[in-house]
């Protein structure tokens, strides 16, 4: 895997976890072996370890 800077990386807003590692305009979700996700657009996610719901536009100029 490649090295990223901070900035890169998406935390829970509640309790700091990882939720995932943005690569330009998309955001790579992972959990252990049984998920594997590129997200592209809106996202909204739940925490996995706090419950925190938890939104991104991952588009850097998002369409109107």
């Amino acid at each position: 895997m490649m090295e990223t800077d901070r900035d890169d990386k998406w935390f829970c807003g509640e309790c700091t976890a990882l939720l995932g590692i943005r690569q330009g305009d998309e955001v790579q979700v992972r959990f252990k072996q049984e998920i594997n996700l590129t997200v592209r657009g809106r996202i909204i996610m739940t925490c996995r370890r706090c419950g925190a719901i938890n939104r991104m536009e991952t588009e850097q100029h998002p369409r109107k």
